[in-house]
């Protein structure tokens, strides 16, 4: 008889999450716990366990996201910042600030410690645990990652079953706010394993490395392929009229390249691939207007419209990537998946669109994502960070100089290709 493993999860249609679950149910009984209604067929054969999201839960969150602190990275602290700008009302205006001072001098406790001790007055009881060898739930918590805190904290706290969180993508471990006391954690790869021990301190026994769903596709490279096109990855998610979105620098950097190819009359010719979910009404404007240089990744657009099948999908994104000249973006996970395929990878470091603040200048937002800083160590010419070095790199690439920019690539796939990263977890 199969052991059983409770799973906490809110998004039933993210597809990479429902790989790692069939890859548990070949070994566990996988039980999943969720305050969403499962409307998914992929689960149609896995237990579901509804849970009741109540107002004492409603309170608890509320205690915990007012009292916790903010400035333990500058990831959390820079979108604090964007939350206290856009806050209307004067008085929560003044008790998020209040909140932020507090957090710099360190009177305030990390959400996970407060969440910890709130949910030993409102528990499960601990006998429905004992069935469980696991519990595995999202490292975030985040109620779009984490709505069932009251059965973690109450396993947490119980100890009678081992408790697990799953970073979900080798970013999230910059943000702090997130679940630390739990009993393993589960991550990418050895180097992201470094750097959780480094800034959450938390012991290298606990932490268990499994190979990401996200780059399973990447496993088989075929030999032959073309070079056709500069392949532009957008990174943001947002509206394109709202200039608080970076969305907007996805379009603006477009426009820019567009630019740089008419003057110079380069042989180049740009393929831009959407960010997930975002309605591109003015780039695909932009786009039909220069339809001789650039094209729009219209089957990826329509895949996270229609929720297609996820292998044709990656089957046709690692198609895209291995077809193209060079993958250009503003350092996205995609530029890992650029490097593991050896293709000449560049970072997108500047934006020339201006804001009324400087808070959302593209400038100071790159500096405070801590991620960023990862991406961006290696020093090389890669990392573009004006419009002359992007003019230069787009000669060069019009010409198929390529060879001198594949050691951006070279040190991104060492950090995080499978062939560098056994898989212990999940064998």
């Amino acid at each position: 008889m199969k052991k059983k493993i409770l799973f906490s999860l809110e998004n039933f249609n993210n597809p990479y999450i429902a790989e790692f679950i069939k890859k548990l149910e070949k070994k566990y009984d996988v039980h999943i716990i969720s305050s969403k209604k499962n409307n998914n067929l992929l689960y149609k054969n896995t237990k579901v366990l509804n849970y009741n999201y109540t107002f004492t839960d409603k309170i608890i969150d509320k205690i915990c996201i007012l009292f916790s602190n903010v400035h333990k990275s500058k990831k959390q602290k820079i979108y604090f910042q964007f939350q206290i700008e856009q806050e209307k009302n004067i008085f929560l205006k003044l008790l998020l600030n209040l909140k932020l001072v507090l957090s710099h001098f360190k009177f305030l406790p990390d959400m996970d410690i407060l969440y910890k001790q709130l949910y030993k007055f409102y528990s499960v009881e601990k006998k429905f645990f004992d069935r469980y060898e696991l519990f595995i739930y999202d490292f975030r918590l985040f109620e779009e990652h984490n709505n069932c805190k009251r059965y973690i904290y109450s396993a947490i706290n119980h100890k009678n079953t081992k408790t697990v969180s799953w970073v979900y993508s080798w970013d999230n471990i910059f943000t702090f706010s997130t679940i630390k006391s739990s009993d393993f954690f589960i991550v990418w790869c050895d180097y992201i394993k470094k750097i959780t021990q480094k800034i959450h301190k938390i012991s290298h026994h606990k932490i268990y490395l499994n190979y990401p769903m996200q780059f399973e596709y990447l496993r088989d490279k075929p030999r032959n392929y073309k070079n056709d096109y500069l392949l532009f990855a957008c990174s943001y998610n947002g509206n394109e009229n709202n200039l608080k979105d970076y969305v907007v620098d996805d379009l603006n950097m477009i426009k820019l390249i567009i630019k740089i190819i008419k003057k110079n009359n380069l042989n180049i010719k740009v393929l831009v691939r959407p960010y997930p979910y975002v309605k591109y009404k003015k780039l695909i404007a932009l786009i039909k207007k220069n339809q001789k240089i650039i094209k729009f990744d219209f089957n990826s657009y329509n895949f996270y419209k229609k929720n297609s099948s996820l292998k044709i999908h990656l089957k046709q994104k690692k198609k895209q990537i291995l077809n193209s000249i060079a993958v250009l973006s503003f350092g996205s996970t995609f530029n890992i998946e650029s490097s593991i395929l050896n293709k000449p990878t560049f970072h997108l470091d500047f934006s020339d669109v201006k804001r009324k603040n400087d808070l959302y200048q593209y400038s100071n937002f790159s500096k405070n994502l801590d991620e960023f800083e990862y991406l961006k160590s290696y020093k090389c010419k890669n990392i573009i960070k004006n419009s002359k070095q992007l003019k230069n790199i787009l000669i060069d690439l019009s010409k198929n100089k390529t060879k001198s920019y594949l050691g951006y690539g070279s040190y991104l796939s060492k950090k995080f290709s499978k062939i560098n990263n056994k898989q212990i977890f999940l064998k």
